[in-house]
């Protein structure tokens, strides 16, 4: 499994798509940050500027920008293996299809572990700078991780398009879609049945917010369970799709 996680991370490297795509959320979240600090953005019912710094940052990043960043590097992923028949030659090696469809989740996963662990930073160093007084909240650092937590059933969703789909631009597409209303779905009860809303929810486990954005402790049960199920329905169809 670690080889083949090592295999995807080589064939992403020298594409300059992923690099940008990975770099333009984090981009967006510092301007947002500025905003807030000089008052171009204003919120009502935050009484903290520090408050009012992360709420800005996370219903950008959380409701648009890392589900838009994740549909894409998952395309990516994809056109890599479509392009020229290389899924074929991968299936051919003795790796068995699970792993070899697992390591491609892996691979996600991690690239989005450090896409969020660079938003802690850039979070935590803005307000050491820009807001030197105040104390850092606790949520800063395990909101954006249960955010992250909450995204496996989008992986797994627009993994399981973009293996169905040789065009690349379909499920990107789609997963656009489906992520840029977050930002106002979150906010009702019905977005717990749309799982591309869970990562903004998640955004604000244990967040005071004047949004009404809410993460339900039964999220957590439901992402667990739409991800086992979503792994079982994509290894398996992993296993029996014919690619051509």
């Amino acid at each position: 499994m670690c080889k083949l996680v090592k295999c995807e991370l080589l064939k992403l490297k020298s594409m300059l798509g992923v690099i940008l795509a990975f770099l333009f959320p984090l981009i967006l979240v510092a301007m947002g940050l500025l905003n807030v600090y000089n008052g171009t953005v204003k919120l009502s019912g935050v009484n903290e500027m520090w408050n009012a710094i992360y709420v800005q940052s996370s219903s950008l990043y959380g409701g648009i920008l890392f589900p838009v960043f994740l549909s894409a590097l998952i395309s990516l992923q994809w056109r890599v293996e479509f392009k020229n028949n290389s899924i074929n030659n991968l299936l051919i090696t003795d790796k068995s299809h699970k792993d070899i469809y697992l390591s491609k989740l892996f691979t996600t996963f991690i690239i989005a572990t450090v896409n969020i662990l660079l938003y802690i930073i850039i979070i935590f160093v803005s307000v050491k700078v820009l807001l030197p007084k105040e104390s850092v909240k606790a949520f800063i650092f395990y909101a954006p991780v249960v955010g992250l937590l909450f995204s496996l059933p989008l992986i797994c969703l627009q993994h399981l398009l973009s293996m169905n789909f040789k065009n690349f631009a379909l499920p990107l597409i789609v997963g656009i879609v489906l992520s840029f209303p977050n930002f106002v779905i979150s906010c009702y009860g019905f977005s717990k049945f749309i799982p591309y809303s869970y990562i903004c929810k998640g955004m604000f486990f244990n967040v005071k917010n004047s949004l009404n954005v809410q993460c339900e402790s039964y999220i957590f049960i439901i992402t667990a369970l739409l991800f086992i199920l979503l792994i079982f329905a994509g290894t398996k169809l992993f296993k029996n799709k014919e690619f051509h």
